[in-house]
C-alpha cells in the first residue's frame, strides 16, 4: 500500500504542473486576444473616426472642384466670345460701348471661383468644400456681356449705315471736285462757285455727322437734298463747261448753222480779209472770223450795198477770237461807245472767245431779245 501511495505522489504533481501550464497558455491566449481586440478596436477606431471622414472629405474636395471646374470652363467660353469682339476691333457709333464690354468682361473674370489647394484636416477640407458647394451662379454675367455684345453689334450697324451714307455722298462731293480740277473754264462762272459750294457744304455736313452728332443717339442722316442739289450743280457746271467748247474758238461754219436758225436773221454773210468793213480780219488782236448777218427791221436804215458793207448796222455781227483776252479786249473797247449817238456799237456779249452783236438801229428790247436769241443758239446743246 505504502508503495502504491509513494507512486501516485509523482503522478499528483505531474497533473499540478500541467495544470499550472495550461492556466499559463489560456492566460496568453485571453491576453493576445484582448491585445487583438484592442488593436482591432484602435484600428477600427482611427479608421472610421479618422481615415473614413477623410477620404469622404477628399472625395467631396475633389467632385466640388471638378463641379466648379466645369461651370468655370463654360464661363470661360462667354468671356473668350465677348474678348473676341474686342479683339476684333469694332467701329461702333457710340465708342462707350466697348469700354462698357471691357467693364464687364473685367468683372466676369473676377467673379470666377477659384480653387484653392486641399488643406491638411479633414474639417478643412469639409470647410472648403462647403464654400466650393454654394451656389455658383454665373448667368448675370453671361446675360449681361450678351447684351452689352448686342449693343456693340447694334452701335457697329449703326456706323455703318452712316458710313455708307457718308460714303455716297462723298462719291458725289469727288465727282464734283474731280470736275472742279479738271481745269475746264465754264461758260457761267457763278456754275463754278455754285458747284464749289455745295462741295464744301457737303464736307461740312459729313464732319459735323461724324463730329458733332449725339454718339448716344442713333442719328437720323439725310443726305439727299444736298446730294441732289450738288449732282444738279454737277450737271450745270459741266454743261457750262459743254458751252464754252461751243463758243470757244468756234468754225465759222459752226456760227453760220446757229445764225441761220434764227427766223429774225434773214440773210448773212462771212467777211474775208476783201470785205471785211473793218480791214481788220486776222491781224493780231483783232477776231479771226467775223459773220455779219441782216434783220429786215433795221436793214433799211444801214447803209451799204451788200451785208458786210452793211455791216453790223444792218443787223449785227458773230465775231470770233482766237483767245479770250482778245475777245474781252474787243468787248470792252465796243462797250466804251455804247450810247454814244452815231459811235454806238449797238449790244455787245461776250461768250468765251466770241462776241455777239446787235445793232444800233434796234430797239433795245429787240436788241436783247435777238442777242439772246443767238446765244441760245450758240451754246445749245444736244
Amino acid at each position: 500500500m505504502s508503495d502504491i501511495k509513494e507512486n501516485r505522489k509523482p503522478e499528483k504533481a505531474a497533473d499540478q504542473l500541467d495544470v499550472k501550464k495550461k492556466g499559463k497558455t489560456k492566460l496568453i491566449i485571453i491576453i493576445v486576444a484582448a491585445l487583438v481586440i484592442i488593436a482591432v478596436g484602435c484600428v477600427l477606431t482611427w479608421y472610421f473616426g479618422f481615415q473614413k471622414p477623410y477620404e469622404e472629405a477628399v472625395v467631396r474636395f475633389t467632385v466640388a472642384s471638378e463641379t466648379v471646374v466645369e461651370k468655370n470652363n463654360e464661363f470661360d467660353i462667354e468671356i473668350e466670345k465677348a474678348q473676341a469682339l474686342i479683339d476684333s476691333d469694332p467701329d461702333p457709333w457710340n465708342p462707350v460701348v466697348v469700354s462698357a464690354l471691357k467693364d464687364s468682361i473685367e468683372d466676369a473674370i473676377n467673379a470666377k471661383r477659384l480653387i484653392p489647394d486641399m488643406p491638411e484636416k479633414t474639417a478643412e477640407i469639409n470647410k472648403t468644400s462647403d464654400f466650393l458647394e454654394s451656389i455658383l451662379d454665373y448667368s448675370g454675367f453671361i446675360t449681361d456681356m450678351n447684351e452689352k455684345q448686342k449693343t456693340i453689334n447694334d452701335s457697329v450697324t449703326i456706323m455703318s449705315l452712316v458710313k455708307e451714307k457718308n460714303e455716297d455722298l462723298t462719291r458725289t462731293i469727288y465727282s464734283a471736285t474731280d470736275i472742279i480740277q479738271s481745269g475746264d473754264i465754264p461758260l457761267d462762272e457763278s456754275t463754278l462757285t455754285e458747284l464749289q459750294d455745295a462741295v464744301d457744304e457737303g464736307n461740312s455736313v459729313i464732319r459735323n455727322t461724324m463730329e458733332n452728332l449725339d454718339r448716344t443717339q442713333e442719328p437720323i442722316i439725310d443726305y439727299s437734298s444736298i446730294k441732289s442739289d450738288t449732282e444738279r450743280k454737277i450737271v450745270a457746271f459741266q454743261n457750262s463747261i459743254n458751252q464754252y467748247k461751243l463758243v470757244d474758238i468756234p468754225s465759222e461754219e459752226y456760227v453760220i448753222s446757229c445764225l441761220r436758225r434764227i427766223p429774225d436773221i434773214t440773210a448773212l454773210e462771212a467777211a474775208t480779209e476783201e470785205t471785211d468793213p473793218n480791214g481788220v480780219l486776222g491781224k493780231p488782236g483783232s477776231y479771226i472770223a467775223v459773220v455779219y448777218f441782216e434783220d429786215p427791221r433795221v436793214v433799211g436804215e444801214a447803209y451799204g450795198n451788200t451785208i458786210t458793207e452793211r455791216a453790223t448796222d444792218g443787223g449785227g455781227a458773230v465775231e470770233v477770237f482766237a483767245n479770250a483776252e482778245d475777245a474781252q479786249t474787243r468787248a470792252d473797247y465796243l462797250a466804251s461807245f455804247q450810247g454814244q449817238g452815231f459811235l454806238d456799237p449797238g449790244s455787245v456779249r461776250l461768250l468765251g472767245t466770241t462776241v455777239v452783236r446787235t445793232s444800233s438801229n434796234l430797239r433795245h428790247s429787240q436788241q436783247v431779245e435777238l442777242e439772246q436769241k443767238i446765244v441760245d443758239e450758240l451754246i445749245r446743246l444736244g
